[in-house]
């Protein structure tokens, strides 16, 4: 069977997805949407209005991506399932988002809700057209209002102009919230990497001692001041934008006690180095993992950067 385009799976599981669903769902209203999304990546959903004030967007292009034209009823499930579930999740929090959307035009109850995404300013320039945007090296930082861990809304450029302020005022905002809204985290690479591989382990039935002592033969300890660092936020989400935190950058100036390397790994995270890593060698091994391992929609940066402790700003390293 031949593999089907990206547009008609979309319509086939728009025509059928009411098969998978519960029957709650047999008088919903299926929609297909198609928005310009990180990177200027076109992304393709589908909308089951249900009676539901906040209505999920499920993307499909992952399910096409896995889509080899003889498992569409198992994607289908998949699917149905993934739909019915972040619809649950979003009805427990639907008055609060109600009234949050009720309140947009209301600068002093939206300001405490301001928050801020990093993202690459060349691949976005379609995305951008119509919100505010600061421009800071080869990043641009855009502004949302934060409504829970999954979800959050575009600020505009119509409704910073219905607050009467400007992109540098939502800058300033969207900072002072980050820590209290999106409180970073920064972990040691190796003992994250140490983790994963225990937890790998032990699925095969190996008990945690002996995971232990094979994890330690296989990784000896990193000296410290060759330590990789992981920046990013608590939930893992937009965590890339941590580094604009001058407070943050200072702390781990601290633990680092000297200079550091930024790598920018994804709009998620960013990996923190010692600088007396080869700059050619870093950015050379940016370009693999972008490539290779990282979805174009994440895509932050293929340069290194370096964070000016005096300044308290980050950098592009030429």
């Amino acid at each position: 069977m031949n593999k089907m385009s990206i547009d008609d799976f979309c319509n086939t599981v728009a025509s059928e997805i009411k098969f998978y669903l519960p029957r709650r769902y047999e008088d919903a209203e299926i929609t297909l949407d198609v928005r310009v999304k990180n990177n200027d990546t076109v992304a393709h959903g589908i909308i089951i209005r249900n009676n539901n004030f906040m209505t999920p967007i499920l993307y499909l292009d992952g399910y096409y991506d896995r889509y080899d034209g003889n498992n569409f009823g198992r994607l289908m499930d998949e699917i149905a399932k993934a739909y019915v579930d972040n619809d649950t999740e979003g009805i427990h929090g639907e008055n609060d988002a109600q009234e949050i959307v009720n309140s947009m035009t209301n600068y002093n109850a939206m300001k405490d809700r301001i928050i801020c995404r990093l993202l690459n300013a060349d691949m976005n320039m379609e995305y951008i057209k119509n919100k505010p945007f600061t421009r800071i090296d080869d990043f641009v930082v855009t502004y949302h209002v934060y409504i829970n861990g999954n979800m959050s809304i575009p600020i505009t450029n119509t409704i910073m102009d219905i607050w009467e302020i400007s992109s540098d005022e939502l800058y300033e905002l969207s900072i002072a919230n980050m820590e209290r809204i999106t409180p970073h985290d920064f972990s040691d690479m190796e003992s994250v990497l140490r983790g994963m591989m225990m937890e790998e382990m032990i699925k095969t039935g190996m008990s945690r001692e002996d995971a232990e002592i094979a994890v330690e033969e296989f990784m000896p300890p990193i000296p410290a001041e060759e330590k990789m660092y992981v920046l990013s936020n608590k939930n893992k989400m937009y965590g890339a934008s941590a580094i604009l935190n001058s407070d943050v950058m200072d702390e781990i100036r601290e633990v680092m006690d000297s200079d550091f390397y930024v790598i920018p790994s994804s709009i998620h995270e960013c990996i923190i180095v010692p600088m007396k890593l080869k700059k050619n060698e870093i950015e050379s091994m940016i370009r693999q993992v972008n490539e290779e391992q990282v979805l174009p929609s994440e895509r932050l940066s293929n340069y290194v950067y370096a964070y000016d402790a005096n300044a308290r700003r980050i950098y592009r390293v030429v």
